[in-house]
C-alpha cells in the first residue's frame, strides 16, 4: 500500500514540475492575409518588371531606328530616297511595326502605357523640328550648257524664299519666289552673275 502512494505522490509531483504550454496570443498569432497580399504585390512587381524585359529585341530595335528617323524628317536626300513614297509615312510605318511586334511579345498587355511612350518617341523629335523654325536647303545644282545657265532647285517650309549670289562678299545676283509644295526650281543665266572663275588652274582661290 505503501508503495502505491509513493508512486502517486511521484506522479503529482512530475506534473507540477512540468512547464507550461506557452500559449500565443491573438496579436502574436501570424496575419496569413496580410503575408499573401504582400507576396501578391511582390509577385505584381516581378511580373510587371518581366512584361518589359521579355519584349521583343526587334521590336524595340525597329522603335529606337524610328525615333531616329524622326530627327531627319527634313531631310531631302532620304526624301529623294524614297522616291513616290513620303518619307514620313515610312517613319511612321516603322513606328507601327515596332508597337505591333513589342505589343504581341508582351502577350498584348500595358496597351495604353505603350501607346504613350510610342506617342512621346514620335512627338519630341517633330515638336523639336517645329520648335526650331522651317528649314531651307539647295539641291539639285546643274550648269546647262545649252541655256548657259546655273539650275538648282529651294526646298523649305516657308511660303517664299529669297536667293542671292554672291562672288567676293557682293551680292551679283538676287532672287525671290513663292514656293509651291515647298519647293520652287530657280534658273540663272550665267551672265546675270559671273564675275570671274572660282580659282585658278593650280587650284588657288580666284573669285
Amino acid at each position: 500500500m505503501g508503495g502505491l502512494l509513493d508512486k502517486a505522490n511521484a506522479a503529482k509531483e512530475t506534473d507540477d514540475t512540468e512547464e507550461p504550454v506557452p500559449v500565443k496570443t491573438v496579436s502574436e498569432v501570424p496575419n496569413v492575409a496580410q503575408e499573401s497580399k504582400a507576396h501578391k504585390v511582390v509577385q505584381d512587381d516581378n511580373a510587371s518588371s518581366n512584361i518589359f524585359s521579355n519584349a521583343s529585341k526587334v521590336g524595340l530595335g525597329l522603335g529606337g531606328l524610328a525615333f531616329i528617323l524622326m530627327w531627319f524628317l527634313g531631310s531631302y536626300l532620304l526624301e529623294d530616297l524614297t522616291g513616290p513614297v513620303p518619307f514620313g509615312l515610312i517613319v511612321l510605318g516603322i513606328f507601327g511595326a515596332s508597337f505591333y511586334m513589342v505589343w504581341d511579345s508582351i502577350e498584348r498587355e500595358k496597351t495604353v502605357a505603350l501607346a504613350v511612350i510610342y506617342i512621346l518617341l514620335a512627338a519630341v523629335p517633330y515638336g523639336a523640328g517645329l520648335l526650331g523654325g522651317g528649314f531651307v536647303g539647295i539641291t539639285d545644282i546643274a550648269y546647262s550648257e545649252e541655256g548657259d545657265e546655273l539650275t538648282f532647285k529651294i526646298r523649305g517650309g516657308f511660303n517664299s524664299v529669297d536667293v542671292f549670289i554672291k562672288a567676293d562678299g557682293e551680292t551679283v545676283w538676287t532672287g525671290s519666289e513663292d514656293l509651291s509644295n515647298e519647293m520652287k526650281n530657280f534658273r540663272v543665266p550665267v551672265v546675270d552673275f559671273f564675275a570671274g572663275n572660282g580659282e585658278f588652274h593650280d587650284g588657288k582661290a580666284d573669285v
